[in-house]
């Protein structure tokens, strides 16, 4: 069996330039990766307690079964914490493009009429920068 190669045919491909990166260009990271994180990094924190916050809705055949434990609470912030000067802490953790729903507004604005904080956190670096700024306002 002989081949011969046609070597006009043979497309070169051109590496294609790098765009910047936005939300929808990413890589995907996962919340529970975002919350793993986080609550790595408070918890090494001395003048701070950080409580996981598991609820939601799990499937079981056709049905949806609601989950929780603990402080859950519809809407419930994803971590819970008693920061600097004993301050109620609410932390909710998102991805790049996630958004609060009506039910986590609800649940924010309840922890604020009450005196605690909250906040929405995207990694790690933002919630030590926000326990930074409470240690200032609160420590």
């Amino acid at each position: 069996m002989n081949l011969e190669i046609n070597r006009d045919a043979i497309a070169v491909k051109r590496p294609r330039a790098r765009r910047r990166q936005t939300a929808r260009t990413a890589p995907r990271v996962l919340e529970g990766d975002i919350k793993s994180r986080i609550m790595a990094a408070l918890g090494c924190e001395p003048d701070v307690l950080v409580m996981d916050n598991p609820s939601g809705q799990a499937r079981y055949g056709k049905a949806r079964v609601p989950y929780g434990a603990g402080l859950a609470h519809r809407g419930g912030a994803d971590l819970i914490c008693v920061g600097p000067g004993g301050v109620f802490m609410a932390l909710e953790v998102k991805s790049l493009t996630g958004e609060q729903r009506k039910a986590q507004i609800a649940f924010e604005r309840a922890v604020l009429a009450r005196g605690g904080v909250y906040r929405i956190c995207r990694s790690p670096a933002e919630a030590v920068a926000w326990l930074e700024e409470l240690r200032r306002t609160h420590g």
